[in-house]
Parts: structure tokens; sequence; C-alpha cells
């Protein structure tokens, strides 16, 4: 799902469907919006004083005052690159029983943290969530409900992307993929009750709030795509980029701390402003908020970095597995509740990497 994206420990099938993304729509780009090109050429450098700028904004912007909470970074080596690597299933056989068991853990933890986070969150507005283990499809569904009443509002939804309240607390908004063979298949919940949500319209990332605006992804046209980013209906950025197969160049969109940030293919755009190129990177991915502080990987001469509240880490690696699409998928990064796991290579060897903060 993305945003990467689904409630649970995901499943194959989630995987999958949120790497390939979905397609359709007609849209024009509109006039008086920041515009950028992604996939099909490489923008005109602004001027240098411009460029100084701009660094030092989005530096302003992931660097917080306040001292952020301490981030660690586990490194479990898995084998070395020339017998095997990332990109399919049989690679889980190389992680092992251990790590295969503590990775499962984590990640139950991480997606029941956020369910009680979630809930919380959506108490003022009178629902609520539970999950419950299904035998027959093995794996988890949840049930949505409203105030006390005895029949689920929802029943057996398969998958919910992270919720969304606005900077005034009088509004939510909540993406969650129906159960099976229920129809619609997407749902977008809010305050004033369940509408329908056409997932394809947006590559499968729902609407998130920015402060009290909300932002919308939309893009027309495949596979050289014209997308657009919307707060309350009005465009504020538009861009165009290109699909490979199956592969949606429409990685994530995620809302924080008043801004809005969208992936797409290799770049990250924070509020219009590509933040790859303004600082001087070959390319930005993965981007997710762990305690509050944004994370993301930077890649620069050949190296790839974390980067965490505004400061760049020391681990490096030649690479990092990520935005993949089908089967390959399941080895992308994943991001859960107060972690981020992923795939790396560094000198010959593939390691599993664990980064996290406590959040308990």
């Amino acid at each position: 799902m993305s945003e990467r994206r689904c409630l649970p420990l995901l499943s194959l099938v989630c995987l999958l469907a949120a790497a390939c993304g979905l397609n359709l729509g007609t849209l024009a780009a509109t006039e008086g919006t920041a515009q950028g090109n992604h996939g099909l050429v490489v923008p005109t450098p602004s001027p240098q004083s411009q460029e100084q700028k701009v660094q030092a904004d989005l530096t302003s912007i992931f660097e917080h005052s306040t001292r952020p909470p301490a981030l660690t970074v586990d490194e479990y080596p898995i084998i070395a690159a020339e017998v095997d690597g990332p990109g399919h299933l049989e690679y889980n056989d190389r992680l092992g029983e251990e790590i295969l068991t503590r990775l499962d853990g984590s990640r139950q933890d991480a997606a029941a943290l956020r369910l009680q986070r979630t809930n919380a969150a959506l108490a003022p507005f009178g629902y609520r969530l539970s999950a419950h283990w299904d035998t027959e499809w093995n794996r988890m569904f949840y049930d949505l409900w409203r105030a006390d009443e005895t029949e689920p509002l929802l029943p057996r939804l398969s998958g919910l992307w992270p919720l969304s309240v606005n900077a005034s607390g009088t509004d939510f908004v909540l993406a969650a993929e129906n159960g099976p063979n229920a129809r619609p298949s997407f749902l977008l919940v809010s305050a004033d009750g369940v509408q329908e949500w056409d997932a394809s319209a947006s590559s499968g990332l729902p609407p998130r709030y920015v402060g009290d605006a909300l932002a919308r992804i939309t893009y027309s046209d495949f596979p050289t795509l014209t997308y657009r980013v919307e707060l309350d209906n009005r465009v504020v950025y538009t861009g165009t980029t290109v699909a490979i197969g199956a592969n949606m160049p429409l990685r994530s969109f995620t809302a924080w701390d008043g801004h809005w940030v969208l992936e797409v293919s290799d770049h990250l755009i924070m509020d219009g402003e590509d933040v790859g190129q303004a600082m001087g990177y070959d390319a930005t991915f993965g981007f997710t908020v762990l305690h509050g502080e944004p994370l993301y990987f930077l890649e620069r001469d050949g190296a790839v970095h974390i980067s965490y509240a505004g400061k760049t880490l020391s681990h490096v690696y030649e690479q990092v597995f990520h935005d993949q699409c089908c089967e390959a998928s399941i080895h992308n990064v994943y991001a859960g509740e107060g972690v981020v796991w992923f795939h790396a290579l560094r000198n010959g060897t593939w390691y599993l990497v664990e980064a996290g903060v406590s959040e308990r």
C-alpha cells in the first residue's frame, strides 16, 4: 500500500500492490504553480544565490533547535553480494530464523504501537479500530467502530494507511482497503463519515492534512505522467515523470510539521523544492518521520547516507535496495512506527539494517 503504507505487518499482496502502483486519470497542468521534471529533463539550475537560499531554508526546516531523540542503527550481515542479494523470495532464507523472528516481532510491536496511537487520535471523533487475526486468510483484519455501536461501521478492512488529523483537531482522514470481495475497494473515513476513494487517481497515495489544508496527489497520462499537488483543491505544484513498466514513480506522500513531501523517482519534493537538487545530492528517497523527526536516504558521489533530524549519520553504504516492483518489492525500505528496515550493500556484503527510535 504505501506511505508506504499499511498499518500492520504487510502481507506480500500488500507489498506488491504498493510497489507496482495504479494508473488512471486525465489532467492538465495549471499556470502559476511550481513545476518539476523527474525522469524526463534535468531542471535548469537556478542562480547560485537562489540555490544557496533554498539550501539554507531547507536546512533550517530539517534541523530543530531541540535535541532530537537518539537513532539506533543495528546492522546484520547476511551474505556476500557475489553469492546472492535481495529482490526475490528465496533471499528470505538467507536471513536465518533468528533474524526473521526478530524482524517479525519488531514489526508486530510497531503495528501494535501504531494501532494504539491511531485509536488515541480517533477517540475525539467517536471512532475506534479493533484488530483480529483471520486463520482462513492467514492475515490481520481491522474493524472500524463508531461510538458504542454493537456492530462495526466497516468490518474486515484489509489494510489502513496512516491517519492524518488537521492542525485544528476538527477533522481527520483515514484511507482504508476494504475486505476481500467487498466493494468499493478503497475508502476514505473522515469526521463526516465514509466515502469511496479512487486510489488509482493518486497512484495509491491518500490525501494528508498539511496544517488545516487537505493535500492531494493526482496525475494524468501514462507512461509519461503529469502529476500535481493540491492544497484544498488549489494546485501548488506540478511535475512530469516516467513510469517504467509496472513500477509507478510516485512513491510516497507525507505531511510533516506543516510541510508536504512527495517522493518521485529518487527525488524528494518538499513544499515544491527538490531537496536533492537544492542540497547537492544525486538522489534522495525513503522519507519517513520517526519520533517527530524526518529520516530519509541521500546519495552523493556513489555513497548512500542516512539523514535524521537534519544530520547526516556516519553509516555509509554503496547501495540501499529500494523502490523495486512486484516480487522484488518485498525487500524495499519498510517504515514502521518508530523504526525503519532496509537492505544495504557495503564492501561486498549485504546487510539487513534496523534503524529505530525508542518511543515507549
